[in-house]
């Protein structure tokens, strides 16, 4: 697997995977914080939706970045107005925070950059 995406909001976590899909990359989509963990040390990408309901998405950044682990590239994102939980994100090592809107937007480019064929073992 090349990216899983932690989203608990069906309808985004479909746009995610078909964006995936049409791309020709592999994206697994998890509902939890430990299915999330479980998934992170194999993949290339890890999108964490910071609005994730019943979840507490910083401490799955603080997971997904924990020393001596495989670490997986980590773009989160959020509401442009919730400037705290993004930093508290950024703080927490996700390595790309964004509001939802360019989140969105720039989805097809950001799984091509960091998911995407050429990116393949380089994973450090």
């Amino acid at each position: 697997m090349l990216a899983i995406a932690l989203v608990t909001d069906m309808i985004f976590g479909t746009k995610i995977k078909g964006t995936a899909d049409q791309l020709g990359l592999p994206l697994s989509v998890v509902r939890t914080a430990q299915a999330l963990a479980d998934g992170a040390g194999g993949a290339d990408l890890a999108i964490i939706d910071l609005n994730a309901d019943g979840l507490d998405a910083v401490d799955a950044i603080r997971r997904c970045k924990a020393p001596g682990l495989p670490s997986p590239t980590v773009i989160a994102y959020a509401s442009h107005v919730q400037k705290d939980l993004i930093q508290a994100a950024q703080d927490a090592g996700a390595d790309l925070v964004l509001p939802r809107s360019r989140f969105s937007a720039e989805l097809p480019e950001l799984l091509t950059r960091f998911a995407g064929p050429r990116r393949g073992s380089a994973r450090g």
